[in-house]
């Protein structure tokens, strides 16, 4: 099975330019315009632009958070193959994951900021015991890849028990 979130990891990086053009252009339509040139009580259009600013810092935040990878997972094979990199910007480490199905151990699944970010910890067998490799963020994948991802771990691992 073979698992490749491409076309979602290009719709995300789209996602975060057309948010940055927008936030930019309401700013230059803010403070080219006549929109709050006189101010109503104390809210000026210095106070709308750092309101859309804002706005657009908790949006790039969250995304920063959630950690977005770029995955694929395949299971043909005699290996575990995991791809993966970062879509947050200046990260451009691409990192392999390349598990002989033999060596396999477990897999685990943990939750954080409110449920929302998932990573993927494998765990393999060595001659001095059980290793543990970084965790992974698969946040970006949907709930059947997710579904698909862990059937596949499972079956692997029944198999080498």
């Amino acid at each position: 099975m073979i698992i490749d979130n491409h076309k979602k990891s290009i719709s995300i990086r789209l996602r975060k330019l057309a948010a940055m053009l927008i936030t930019g252009a309401l700013i230059i339509v803010v403070y080219s315009t006549d929109i709050l040139s006189t101010p109503h009580g104390w809210f000026t259009k210095h106070h709308l632009a750092g309101l859309i600013l804002l706005l657009y810092i908790v949006f790039y935040a969250i995304d920063y958070i959630l950690e977005f990878n770029y995955i694929f997972y395949s299971d043909s094979g005699d290996k575990i193959v995991l791809r993966y990199y970062s879509l947050r910007p200046l990260e451009s480490a691409q990192n392999s994951i390349e598990l002989p199905k033999n060596e396999f151990h477990d897999f685990k699944i943990t939750k954080s900021f409110f449920n929302l970010k998932n990573k993927l910890i494998l765990y393999r067998k060595t001659k001095r015991g059980i290793a543990k490799y970084p965790p992974v963020s698969i946040t970006v994948l949907g709930k059947k890849e997710k579904q698909k991802l862990i059937r596949s771990l499972s079956l692997i691992k029944d198999k080498s028990v």
